[in-house]
């Protein structure tokens, strides 16, 4: 063989080996921003809750926030808060932690798993309408590495609202709820 097919045949695999190792860094340069953008999705939506009664008759119990999380990552990701953020200020601040007391977090989500969180406003959300004023709402959560999801924007009439409802149902109503 002579040098000038050698230097064709060395320009070849050269030229091969640059596409192939540019096809991988494009590659690895996409897996890490779809790996960046992963995130839950945060949806929340309001419910009205049917309860059946001993003598089976249907019995309007209270309005239900909820508050649908999903993770739309290809890894377990972690909720470690879920929150509000009202558009006033009250004794406690304008963030508020929506807690319930059989839900221990962190709360682990697999790829594509989706978590339902209920909260119903009662009487001791009262302090939540304190010093209550119009304005728009978010739900947000925070996860292990401190990112915040936002949810859809909510005015905060309709907050109060479910609470205005919810302090009218009867306690005998609330203790069916406990009950089940």
């Amino acid at each position: 063989m002579d040098d000038n097919t050698k230097n064709i045949i060395t320009l070849c695999i050269s030229g091969y080996a640059a596409v192939i190792s540019t096809i991988t860094l494009i590659w690895n340069i996409a897996n890490t921003i779809i790996s960046k953008l992963s995130r839950f999705k945060v949806k929340v939506s309001i419910h009205d809750m049917i309860i059946g009664s001993d003598i089976m008759q249907p019995i309007k119990g209270p309005r239900t926030i909820k508050i649908s999380i999903v993770n739309k990552s290809n890894k377990s990701k972690y909720i470690q808060s879920v929150n509000i953020k009202l558009p006033y200020k009250t004794k406690f601040g304008n963030y508020c932690g929506m807690y319930k007391q059989n839900v221990k977090f962190p709360i682990e989500l697999k790829p594509e798993e989706e978590y339902i969180f209920d909260y119903k406003l009662n009487e001791t959300a009262s302090w939540m309408f304190e010093s209550y004023r119009e304005g728009k709402c978010k739900i947000f959560i925070v996860d292990t590495i401190k990112k915040k999801y936002k949810s859809n924007i909510i005015k905060a009439s309709v907050f109060k609202d479910i609470y205005d409802f919810n302090i009218k149902i009867p306690s005998e109503v609330w203790a069916l709820i406990k009950e089940k």
